[in-house]
């Protein structure tokens, strides 16, 4: 349940990942209660620090002329480990 009186997300999405992405948020919002009122803005939030610092890692690796292709790798693998499921 959102906080009453926080303003609502407004993330852009396309029509076809409204379903998958209502189930994740009613996961999160399951998991908040009053003990933590502010769980699933603290999650979104760290989620969205975290990709945009692992984005920019990868974009920094790949504007390299000597692609080190391991440090490559382990960015793109902690960018799909925190987008998956």
């Amino acid at each position: 349940m959102l906080v009453e009186g926080s303003p609502p997300l407004s993330i852009p999405l396309s029509t076809s990942m409204l379903g998958y992405l209502d189930e994740q948020f009613i996961q999160l919002e399951d998991l908040q209660d009053d003990a933590n009122p502010n769980f699933v803005e603290e999650i979104v939030t760290l989620f969205y620090s975290d990709s945009a610092r692992l984005i920019r890692n990868i974009e920094s690796a790949l504007e390299n002329d000597a692609l080190d292709f391991a440090k490559l790798d382990r960015f793109m693998h902690q960018f799909k480990g925190s987008t998956s499921r």
